[in-house]
């Protein structure tokens, strides 16, 4: 089976050339993006992307047509894309994510890459995808039900989506590292510091959980496993990515207090329900 990720030393290209000052000073300069914003978000970009591709990785996708719903700045499209892999990628922006979409395909022009790129959700047709990913971008989905059956919809018999995100049963919310009250977290948002609750980033979750996830697949009628031990697996990368661990500082505090008391072992036996994130794949049933 042809693997996306031999090695690490597959993304070194991209991360290179993303990595350039002078690079980086070119797209600040034509963008209108702040260098060191700009810096900041392409090197976690970067780690995310990694992170994405690892997750479909064990997948067989050679001579697939592939769609990566919610691109982000196209950084794992890219890598398919140069190793000859047939994708689409799609970046709905949206609040929160304004700058998205303009960086992305201003990337894949700037690198002449031959990737697909689709504009809006309506654009996705019947039967159309073998495969389907996505990493962090379904829990920012305005309509989130009309969209995860609508990829559906796109996706050819047995055709396969695999999607991590939060599930928002467990009140911890990731991009912000903070606690929320798990009823009516939106009308409850008065309890949250107003810097938060200002951000489109913070208006643009949907709180989004495990049964969602098991009622539209219903509606669909179609078949959604889930991964197991999330939570741990996600606890085992805070411990080896600096740049993650970094962006959930308040989370690895409680974990260091969690292995002092040995709680750490039971986290491995909570069901898929009470983890997060929640990692998943969506098969389409032959109808």
């Amino acid at each position: 089976m042809k693997k996306i990720l031999n090695n690490n030393n597959d993304f070194e290209f991209i991360e290179n050339k993303l990595l350039n000052s002078d690079f980086i000073r070119k797209v600040s300069d034509d963008i209108g993006y702040e260098y060191k914003l700009l810096k900041s978000y392409i090197t976690t970009s970067l780690e995310e992307a990694l992170h994405t591709l690892k997750l479909i990785n064990k997948y067989d996708l050679k001579n697939k047509k592939i769609l990566e719903f919610g691109s982000g700045l196209g950084i794992s499209s890219m890598l398919l894309s140069l190793k000859g892999y047939n994708i689409t990628s799609f970046e709905p922006g949206g609040i929160g994510f304004e700058k998205n979409k303009r960086l992305n395909q201003y990337l894949i022009k700037y690198f002449r890459l031959n990737i697909d790129s689709l504009e809006n959700l309506a654009d996705l047709r019947g039967n159309t995808f073998d495969f389907i990913f996505s990493n962090n971008v379904l829990e920012h989905i305005y309509d989130i039900e009309k969209t995860i059956l609508h990829l559906d919809f796109s996706l050819k018999n047995n055709g396969i989506m695999y999607h991590n995100l939060p599930n928002y049963i467990v009140p911890y919310e990731p991009h912000f590292g903070i606690l929320f009250f798990p009823i009516f977290p939106k009308k409850m948002s008065f309890l949250i510091s107003k810097k938060i609750t200002k951000t489109g980033l913070w208006k643009s979750i949907n709180f989004i959980n495990v049964f969602d996830i098991m009622s539209y697949s219903s509606k669909a009628n179609s078949k959604v496993i889930f991964e197991k031990r999330m939570m741990y697996e996600a606890i085992r990368r805070i411990d080896k990515d600096h740049e993650f661990a970094e962006r959930h500082s308040n989370l690895r505090k409680l974990i260091s207090f969690f292995r002092k008391i040995g709680f750490l072992y039971l986290i491995k036996l909570l069901p898929v329900s009470l983890n997060t994130p929640m990692e998943f794949e969506w098969k389409k049933n032959d109808k």
